[in-house]
């Protein structure tokens, strides 16, 4: 890889293609001739006449096979190809010999006359970079004499109008008076001209404001009838449509261009007939006399084509008409409304009349003076209650000015003589809620309390004792008043003593220190006079104890009680134990510190002895930094220890084999003593004497007991035989 090389390779023609490869590594910049020879069996290829290489192919046959083609300078004619000049290339019909190879050489000499010296064209008049649009360029290149060749070129002449945008490059050749050929390249970029907009703009009317005109790229220029300063004038262009040109330069300085057009329409005739003049105060109408019709009205008072006069007050004001024909041009017209101002009419307040009156005047009542009163018996600005009779009587007043009106009523009250009363009231306590004045009548008087008007009674802000509760009552006949009393009692003085902390575990507590004595208690966790803590919970909570007299007078007090949480106090499992235990120290208890109590207890310690065998029921008793107490149990079981025997051992012999011991019960424990192992005796072990032998038995429960007795063992004698005489066979018995 990255090497110069000579090479070939073969088809084989039956089998496909065969890679059989001669190389040989040249050096750059220099001519070589190169041979190959193909037979059936043997490749060659020749570098200057000369054998460089060689490679064996037997059984491959030569030929195309079925191709149609034979490539030199590349591999396949695909991939690898050669980076060089090749030139003067024959083809023989047959493989020749390397002495033909040689003579061809000779033949063919390789001396370069042109590697001795160097011509360097040069090609210049062309631009870095074209446009497509752009006029044509002549190039110019020295030595003089040579050819230019490449895309766009005819003779000299560059034209990039036919191009696609891209890389060019442009050569030029130029052959000297030794047949050598000098070449000069050229680079140039065609682009197309970026793509002008003049923008798209809608129909214009004829009296419409200056257009901005916006093109891209940006900074070009406009032109056009009515065009100026990059602006479209509506009215100096005329009705019709305009054609809008728009010339510019892209990023690569191509000059490109667009036109447009602008559609210029005319505006509508537009007249508002004349408003006659309106009053205040009148209701809104819908306006009226724009034409042509289905234009809008605006101006002061004008809301969706409707005109307020209250909205737009007194004075003149102009409305507007405006019209939008279907090209959407407007036009307007104006017209004025006069609003002129509405009377005010009023009536002053008129006292009740009796019944027996015949007549009032009416006319001092009138806020107007040329105010006529009109209504049941009103005759000429009198009214005449002795005529209408008793009730409530409406009468009205109108009054006139400058073509406006206005209207304005009163009831007039026409009474009779009457009985004036007072209910008596019932005595309070300063404590009460306030409450309305009541009871007299006729309806409709004032009440008086201690001689000052008043509607509600306030028992507190009059305090303790008796008031004085007066009612007037007073009309168009005459006046009268009358006077109750009103006792406000005092309320009863209640107080209570703080109670003291209680654990939450206390029990109900049975509530006390309310005074005076006989009244209740309330309130949560506190029912028929006892407050539950348990329920209640640690924290401070309200005691209330509410008295009232025989005057039907209460009052309440109320104190806080804290409830201080009790402990949670836990007493873990223990035992069981044996009888014959020793005394161990209490721990289960929790939290500590506390103190335990029971059968078999002392000074925080359990003797199982003590206690005897049986259950015993333990406490454990705690008591927080609130100095409340609480505590728990736990039962412990003591059991007794087994009864273990064990029965007498017969006395042995020192030489009697160790042996299995029996005899302790119950059975299944185990033995131990001198000359004792896994529960077998070795007389030999423990020697002759009286040795103590133990039987040790552990219950179900894990409680041992033992008992013992003694084995015996015997020495064993002293014997001796003294030599016998030798005796012959027949000496008979001996």
């Amino acid at each position: 890889a990255g090497q110069i090389g000579f090479g070939w390779g073969s088809y084989h023609l039956t089998s496909g293609f065969v890679n059989k490869y001669v190389g040989y590594l040249p050096n750059a910049n220099q001519w070589y001739h190169v041979a190959v020879t193909r037979t059936n069996l043997k490749g060659k290829i020749y570098i200057n006449g000369v054998v460089a290489d060689s490679i064996s192919v037997p059984n491959v046959d030569a030929g195309y096979g079925t191709l149609t083609s034979a490539y030199i300078g590349s591999r396949h004619g695909t991939a690898q190809f050669f980076n060089g000049k090749i030139d003067e290339v024959s083809f023989m019909p047959c493989a020749l010999s390397a002495a033909e190879i040689a003579l061809l050489y000779i033949q063919t000499p390789c001396d370069d006359t042109c590697s001795k010296y160097t011509v360097n064209p040069t090609i210049s008049n062309l631009d870095s970079l074209y446009c497509t649009n752009a006029s044509k360029d002549t190039l110019r290149a020295i030595p003089k004499g040579g050819s230019y060749s490449g895309p766009g070129l005819t003779d000299s002449i560059f034209s990039p109008k036919n191009l696609s945008a891209g890389n060019y490059a442009v050569f030029y050749t130029y052959t000297d008076s030794n047949s050598c050929v000098w070449k000069d390249t050229a680079n140039t970029k065609v682009v197309v001209p970026a793509q002008a907009s003049a923008g798209i703009y809608s129909s214009q009317c004829l009296n419409s404001p200056l257009l901005t005109l916006a093109g891209t790229p940006p900074g070009g220029v406009f032109s056009g009838v009515g065009v100026s300063s990059g602006k479209f004038n509506a009215s100096t262009a005329g009705l019709g449509t305009h054609s809008v040109y728009y010339a510019a330069t892209d990023s690569n300085n191509c000059a490109t261009s667009d036109t447009t057009s602008v559609k210029v329409d005319s505006v509508p005739v537009v007249s508002f007939a004349s408003l006659p003049p309106i009053c205040s105060g009148s209701g809104s109408f819908a306006l009226y006399g724009g034409s042509p019709t289905r234009g809008t009205y605006t101006g002061s008072g004008v809301s969706s084509g409707t005109f307020s006069p209250n909205s737009a007050g007194i004075g003149s004001h102009v409305i507007t008409y405006t019209y939008t024909d279907l090209n959407a041009c407007s036009a307007s017209d104006t017209s004025v409304i006069v609003v002129s101002q509405r009377p005010s009419a009023s009536i002053s307040a008129i006292p009740p009349q009796c019944v027996s009156t015949f007549w009032i005047n009416l006319a001092p009542y009138s806020s107007h003076s040329s105010g006529t009163f009109f209504g049941p018996t009103v005759f000429s600005n009198r009214f005449y209650p002795t005529i209408v009779g008793t009730g409530n009587h409406k009468v009205y007043l109108k009054v006139d000015s400058l073509g406006c009106s206005d209207t304005a009523d009163i009831f007039i009250q026409v009474d009779t003589t009457f009985v004036i009363s007072l209910s008596s009231y019932p005595s309070v306590c300063s404590t009460d809620p306030s409450f309305p004045v009541f009871g007299g009548l006729p309806a409709g008087g004032t009440y008086y309390v201690n001689g000052v008007p008043m509607v509600v009674i306030n028992p507190a802000s009059l305090g303790v004792g008796t008031h004085s509760v007066k009612y007037k009552f007073t009309n168009g006949c005459m006046s009268d008043s009358t006077t109750k009393n009103l006792i406000i009692r005092p309320q009863p003085i209640v107080t209570l003593t703080n109670p003291s902390p209680i654990c939450s575990n206390a029990g109900l507590l049975s509530l006390s220190g309310g005074s005076p004595s006989g009244g209740s208690y309330f309130g949560s966790h506190i029912s028929a006079g006892k407050f539950n803590p348990a329920a209640a919970g640690a924290g401070s909570h309200s005691i209330n104890y509410r008295y009232t007299d025989g005057n039907g007078c209460s009052d309440t007090a109320s104190k806080i009680i804290q409830v201080n949480a009790s402990p949670v106090v836990s007493f873990g499992s223990t035992g069981p134990y044996c009888v014959d235990q020793p005394t161990l120290t209490l721990t289960q208890g929790s939290p500590s510190p506390g103190t335990y109590k029971g059968t078999g207890v002392s000074s925080g310690s359990f003797s199982p002895s003590t206690a005897g065998v049986g259950s015993h029921v333990l406490w454990f008793t705690h008591t927080n930094t609130n100095s409340c107490t609480d505590s728990a149990s736990r039962t412990v079981v003591v059991n007794a220890l087994p009864t273990v025997s064990m029965s007498s051992l017969a006395a042995v012999c020192l030489n009697k084999p160790a042996f299995n011991l029996s005899g302790g019960s119950p059975t299944g424990g185990s033995y131990s003593g001198i000359g004792v192992s896994s529960n077998k005796f070795n007389p030999a072990t423990s020697g002759a004497g009286t040795h103590k032998i133990r039987y040790s038995y552990t219950d179900g429960n894990g409680c041992t007991n033992k008992d013992s007795t003694n084995q015996v063992v015997n020495t064993l004698p002293i014997v001796t035989l003294t030599n016998p005489s030798p005796i012959c066979s027949n000496a008979g018995l001996l």
